[in-house]
């Protein structure tokens, strides 16, 4: 079976859709349309066809979620009830992804200055060719 999937515009922005993104799949024994989602918990992306999405969307109260959130909501689910875990759920993950840095250059920032307090922080030796020595040997099998 020969399958093409032609791809729509996309793009992204910080882990945004900007616009709608739709893929074709064309396959010799017909096609089914494949659209990416979006969870609206976690805002992991991805492909699934409308029937799949439409039957995820019934089971939570309209709302799209991945397969890992779903896992997460069934345990929440354990301690209440289901609209109050998906609830709490989200409140969650909203909490996570505001905390999270905007962009990568402060992630590397934020890197180096975590690497750079550790160092300063960590005990210094007695001499160079301690260090020297030290760094010698670890590399010796």
């Amino acid at each position: 079976m020969h399958t093409n999937l032609l791809p729509f515009k996309l793009l992204l922005i910080g882990g945004e859709i900007v616009e709608p993104v739709t893929m074709v799949e064309n396959s010799v024994n017909g096609g089914c349309e494949v659209e990416c989602v979006k969870c609206e918990c976690c805002g992991l992306t991805e492909e699934c066809t409308a029937t799949y999405i439409a039957t995820v969307r019934e089971s939570n109260y309209g709302r799209w979620i991945c397969g890992l959130c779903a896992e997460a909501v069934k345990e929440e689910m354990e301690r209440g009830c289901a609209r109050g875990a998906l609830d709490r759920h989200m409140r969650v993950c909203k909490k996570f992804r505001s905390s999270m840095m905007s962009s990568p250059a402060e992630e590397l920032i934020s890197a180096v200055k975590h690497l750079l307090i550790r160092s300063l922080d960590s005990p210094r030796s007695s001499s160079r060719q301690s260090d020297g020595n030290r760094l010698s040997r670890s590399f010796d099998r």
